[in-house]
């Protein structure tokens, strides 16, 4: 007879897991969405909206890592690529100046 408790802290542990990575999912789609909108309402925030872009490239893309979605795991790679490019092409002390 195996003990209850440590079977209900293992249950509860995997649905703390779960709920976490679907928390991390949604955030990084509302990371990509809010960055979208600074840059379509012109707000000039770069160094912010290549963060947004970079969290939520790594986190939709973990989403479908997990869930085996090739297409949009190398669509999310491609992202991460371009917000690093942004990043390093604008430097951290350019983003003052940049018109957007």
């Amino acid at each position: 007879m195996q003990p209850v408790l440590p079977l209900a802290l293992n249950e509860c542990s995997d649905s703390i897991k779960k709920n976490m990575v679907d928390v991390y999912g949604w955030t990084g789609s509302l990371s990509v969405i809010t960055a979208y909108a600074l840059t379509t309402f012109k707000i000039d925030q770069l160094l912010l909206i290549d963060i947004l872009n970079l969290y939520g490239s790594l986190a939709i893309g973990y989403i479908c890592y997990r869930g085996k979605v090739w297409q949009a795991v190398v669509c999310e790679i491609i992202w991460f690529g371009v917000g690093s490019y942004s990043i390093i092409k604008h430097g951290f002390t350019g983003y003052h100046k940049s018109t957007c």
